[in-house]
């Protein structure tokens, strides 16, 4: 009795179409937030004028999402389609950054106005950081998950050590005020290129989204983390197709 033959491997994750569009999604935005990351602060003291309080509190509130609704957010992304949630998430950046260089231009910018988008643009990044999590299992195959969640773990990193200088130089270039429009455009080519996935989402089983928060964590942790989180994914991917 001959041992049953083992599926083929499907290849590289970028022979799927799908993943090139999603690789290529979340690797564009995460340049352009580089840019928006250097520009805000630098708008804050250097237009604005305001004392370095001020420029403390604008960094909090762009990170106290992450303490408020990362949690919560994983029971709600559960409910609702992961690409809608991605596409909403990329455009609501879009245009809450779009309208800091408009407010320049009128003369009406604030502190409170950059407050505002500090933490709605920290709140969609929320959710959408946990629906691209959970996502990729629907992109991609199962035997392709760990490679594939390895490959955007490296955007990330990528992104961090040599998008603040490029962000840094742009800022320099065109002024901080419109620098963050390149940003926006990032969203914006983002939120195209999700919505081209063809493949059609599943029905995920739930606590998905919740998994999806723990991958993240684990993956922030260092380059241990990140391999463990590619686990993860390839347990949701397992999980999925059951």
């Amino acid at each position: 009795m001959s041992a049953a033959t083992p599926p083929a491997p499907s290849g590289s994750p970028f022979r799927n179409r799908d993943f090139a569009k999603l690789w290529t999604a979340a690797t564009i935005s995460l340049f352009g937030t580089q840019v928006s990351q250097i520009a805000i602060p630098v708008i804050a003291v250097l237009v604005l004028k305001v004392p370095p309080f001020q420029v403390a509190v604008l960094g909090t509130l762009e990170f106290l999402p992450f303490l408020l609704f990362t949690l919560p957010a994983g029971v709600w992304v559960d409910r609702l389609p992961r690409r809608l949630v991605l596409v909403s998430g990329d455009l609501g950046r879009a245009a809450m950054l779009a309208t800091i260089p408009i407010a320049y231009l009128l003369g009406a910018l604030t502190i409170w106005q950059l407050y505002v988008i500090a933490f709605v643009n920290g709140t969609l990044t929320v959710f959408f950081d946990i629906a691209d999590q959970s996502y990729l299992p629907t992109v991609l195959d199962r035997d392709q998950l760990v490679e594939g969640n390895a490959r955007l773990q490296a955007s990330v990193s990528t992104a961090q050590v040599v998008g603040q200088p490029v962000g840094g130089s742009v800022v320099g270039l065109f002024g901080a005020p419109f620098a963050v429009v390149l940003d926006a455009i990032s969203y914006v080519a983002s939120a195209v290129l999700i919505f081209a996935i063809r493949r059609r989402e599943r029905a995920s089983r739930p606590g998905a989204a919740a998994a999806a928060v723990v991958a993240e964590e684990v993956a922030d942790s260092g380059p241990a983390g990140a391999s463990v989180a590619a686990e993860l994914a390839a347990a949701r991917g397992e999980a999925r197709d059951d």
